[in-house]
């Protein structure tokens, strides 16, 4: 809200829209369908948690918070947002070829504006592997948990209305 030019009250930024940010653990239902529609792991595939933090490189540390759990499996780890369950979930399926992983990101519509009818929507910002700021050694990880990316609360709101609605994605 702000101050319009006639003293009245009004909204002046619509920050849902306007301000695309890191999605955070948000994130981590697109890293488990990639993972689950590439067929690299199942519901019930087990993961180490390696104690609550893995290091990736020099550039990215996930880290858990409370853990109480050694192992988890990919659905356990969703269910507690364990960062270190998706990280490696990720990197166990897409290790090998990032880009298939970003390819799948894409596919879910998350590289693409929602194109919604209000006005200034900010564009969605992934560093797939052709990006100039793509980390071999950190992005894929830090991407599928809400890090080194940048989306609006509605391109996220209109991800997850996807996956509620029999994963159809809704755009004008």
């Amino acid at each position: 809200l702000g101050v319009t030019e006639n003293g009245t009250y009004d909204e002046i930024q619509n920050y849902a829209v306007t301000e695309a940010m890191a999605p955070g653990s948000t994130f981590k239902l697109a890293t488990a369908a990639a993972v689950l529609e590439s067929g690299a792991a199942d519901t019930n595939t087990v993961i180490d948690l390696e104690g609550g933090l893995k290091v990736y490189g020099k550039g990215f540390k996930a880290r858990d918070h409370e853990l109480k759990e050694k192992v988890a499996t990919l659905k356990r780890a969703f269910e507690i947002s364990s960062n270190v369950g998706l990280s490696k979930a990720a990197v166990n399926a897409f290790g090998n070829n990032p880009q298939a992983y970003f390819d799948y990101l894409k596919k879910f519509g998350l590289f693409n504006k929602t194109n919604i009818d209000l006005t200034s929507e900010a564009h969605p910002v992934l560093h797939d592997t052709h990006h100039k700021l793509y980390n071999r050694n950190s992005t894929l990880p830090a991407t599928s948990v809400g890090y080194e990316s940048q989306l609006t609360p509605l391109e996220t709101l209109c991800f997850y209305n996807a996956i509620i609605n029999n994963c159809l994605l809704y755009t004008s």
